[in-house]
């Protein structure tokens, strides 16, 4: 932000900064609903007349005047406060936005940008939804915030769009998936995010949750606009699932030996630990059904209902998961299931083994481990509020362990380090501290149950 400016957010709730300032918001309905129509509104000055009809539409006209004197003296002074100089332009017919005023919008520089031909400059200025959390006082008023919210969301679509067809031309996966992300968040139903999302999960290498974004786009298309996914994104999705079924699954020697013999001690042991976790029925072997009772599981303690889109979802990865590690089988289970040796051989593919605790967390975190770590959160984090108490875990530890002896309170107070906090990101970490940490004693060894 430009120093001696107010900067004002339209583009998600609607908020005000002063230099060296936090985000305030504009207080007063009436006030809030001038401020957005002065800056983002038409480009003439509206009347007195006008502004009056916008915010009190059945006053009495006598009336009106007085009360529009008064909310302009509040938005004069609440902006004055931030940063003292003057604000708006104001005659006997006519109210507006002074030009030279130190003022300046996220919307007014993300349009500059785009007549400039540098939308990718612009990226770091799409929020959210225009005015989310601003009400209309009149029909007329909410007519125009439509109007607005949807060239705003029109404009930072497309912003996206391209900045994350940009990234994927690079090879920069990660990125291209958090602006396919935004796309998402501001219009789950957006084809061409879904499509965006799925190319960039592939050459991620989780293709198995690449098919679990296809899954959720129908999903979202059924229920929100009563329609089936446009032939484009079929034929995306036919694609990764074509792709997943011919992975690479031999090893250069001497991995291609029993991996009990060069693997290091401690992630094998934790590794061993969590295949004793998926293997449901106790065989030995891990098959597909493995996988899809533990998303049954978890539908009774988190309340979880049947068909609901979140257990959708989580099926979808674990089945993503199943899709990668099937073609790892070794021949020797008639039914088709993974050995212990298939499954350790599955994550040294995955090239992430190391001999340290995964440091450089950010490319993972774009992982399908990271997305399904983030998805069973959410299932198991039955208070909404962003963190995991004591109760939420061990539902959630013997939900998926029974047929284990662990113990629940003393996991969660070594996985928190006895301060009882465990948010989505402390989880992911435990996640690869788990699998892949050589170092002893790390809080993610008790993530699944397992204590030294």
């Amino acid at each position: 932000m430009k120093a001696g400016v107010i900067r004002i957010q339209l583009l998600g709730a609607l908020e005000a900064r002063g230099p060296g300032e936090a985000w305030i918001a504009p207080r007063g309905t009436a006030v809030r609903a001038l401020l957005a129509y002065l800056l983002a509104g038409p480009e003439e000055r509206p009347t007195r007349e006008r502004l009056s009809l916008l915010l009190w539409p059945d006053a009495e006209p006598d009336a009106v005047l007085g009360r529009l004197r008064q909310v302009l003296i509040k938005l004069e002074g609440q902006l004055s406060d931030l940063l003292p100089g003057r604000y708006l332009l104001r005659d006997r017919n006519s109210v507006g936005i002074d030009p030279a005023a130190p003022l300046e919008t996220d919307w007014g520089e993300l349009q500059r940008l785009l007549n400039q031909g540098a939308p990718r400059r612009a990226v770091g200025l799409v929020g959210g939804q225009a005015l989310a959390d601003t009400a209309p006082t009149s029909p007329e008023l909410e007519e125009w915030m439509e109007a607005f919210r949807c060239r705003a969301q029109v404009a930072q679509l497309a912003i996206l769009e391209d900045a994350a067809s940009a990234a994927l031309k690079a090879g920069a996966p990660a990125e291209a998936r958090r602006h396919a992300d935004h796309m998402l968040t501001l219009e789950p139903w957006h084809e061409q995010g879904h499509r965006l999302m799925m190319e960039a999960l592939t050459a991620l290498g989780a293709p198995g949750a690449a098919m679990a974004q296809f899954e959720s786009c129908r999903a979202v298309l059924r229920k929100a606009l009563d329609s089936e996914p446009e032939e484009a994104t079929c034929a995306a999705a036919e694609a990764v699932r074509q792709a997943a079924q011919h992975p690479v699954t031999t090893l250069p020697a001497p991995y291609a030996q029993d991996p009990r013999s060069w693997l290091h001690p401690l992630p094998r042991k934790k590794l061993e630990h969590l295949f004793r976790v998926l293997d449901e029925d106790g065989d030995g072997f891990l098959e597909e059904t493995d996988f899809l009772r533990k998303v049954e599981r978890l539908r009774e303690p988190f309340r979880v209902g049947r068909g609901s889109a979140t257990l959708e979802t989580a099926r979808g990865y674990l089945q993503g998961w199943w899709q990668l590690m099937a073609p790892w089988a070794g021949g020797d289970h008639s039914a088709g299931g993974l050995s212990l040796s298939d499954w350790l051989r599955f994550w040294w593919s995955q090239q992430q083994i190391a001999g340290e605790v995964l440091e450089d967390l950010p490319g993972a975190y774009s992982s399908h481990d990271r997305l399904t770590t983030e998805l069973l959160f959410r299932i198991t984090d039955r208070s909404s509020q962003g963190h995991l108490t004591e109760r939420d875990f061990a539902l959630w530890l013997t939900s998926w362990t029974p047929h284990l002896d662990v113990d629940a309170p003393r996991a969660y107070r070594h996985l928190t380090a006895g301060n009882g906090l465990l948010d989505v990101n402390a989880v992911v970490r435990a996640t690869y501290e788990f699998k892949f940490g050589t170092m002893p004693g790390t809080a993610g060894d008790a993530l699944f149950g397992l204590l030294p």
